[in-house]
């Protein structure tokens, strides 16, 4: 586990450790990503290189079709693409059980679960206070793994 300054943290933003900035809920989204590198790119913005949560790396986007001046209050890690950007169901499935394993260990025992189906969805979700981690395995023309951090509004 963690310590507590690190969870508290989450009560005030997302906090990234490359670059090493909070993301803070509810300012707009486009201030967020102007200090934290975010770009702009079709409906959302995109974090390619970041580090969070004691070393995850995948890519980030906000939500997509949102205004760039709306509230950040949701951020999601892309885990099922390859380097390629392309949607892999081994990479989906792989990347669920690391950082499913990954979150485990870092906040506890999820607080539901949905074991996988037949067409290999699954979720799991987290609670911090008022933040929740939902991860998941949807199949959408292939597996595609997201992790979603957010904050309860």
């Amino acid at each position: 586990m963690v310590d507590q300054e690190w969870i508290a943290a989450f009560e005030t933003g997302f906090p990234l450790e490359k670059p090493a900035v909070l993301l803070p809920w509810g300012k707009p989204i486009n201030e967020v990503a102007h200090m934290s590198g975010g770009i702009w790119h079709s409906d959302r913005f995109y974090w390619r290189s970041a580090s969070y949560l004691h070393g995850l790396n995948y890519p980030l986007a906000s939500p997509n079709g949102m205004p760039r001046s709306s509230p950040f209050r949701e951020i999601s890690a892309y885990i099922g693409l390859t380097p390629e950007g392309l949607w892999s169901d081994k990479a989906s499935l792989h990347g669920f059980d690391s950082v499913s394993e990954h979150l485990t260990h870092l906040i506890g025992k999820p607080t539901e679960l949905t074991l996988q189906n037949k067409l290999g969805e699954k979720d799991m979700s987290w609670r911090i206070g008022k933040v929740y981690f939902y991860l998941s395995v949807i199949e959408q023309f292939a597996l595609k793994c997201h992790l979603t951090v957010g904050i309860e509004e």
